[in-house]
């Protein structure tokens, strides 16, 4: 009896995936945080650009 549990056992350890690397969900996430913050620098730039329009406008 022992002896046909350690071979379920065992076979059940086999038929588990092995992963290597990094899941896939983690890769989505990582690509969505890097575009996240990408998006936010542009918007940043865009907005400094366009206050030093008008600070140059109205400078005189």
């Amino acid at each position: 009896m022992s002896k046909n549990r350690r071979e379920r056992r065992r076979t059940k350890k086999d038929k588990k995936p092995k992963s290597i690397g990094i899941a896939k969900r983690d890769k989505v996430s990582c690509i969505l945080i890097f575009a996240a913050m990408f998006i936010v620098l542009l918007v940043i730039y865009f907005i400094d650009a366009i206050l030093y329009f008008f600070y140059l406008l109205f400078k005189s």
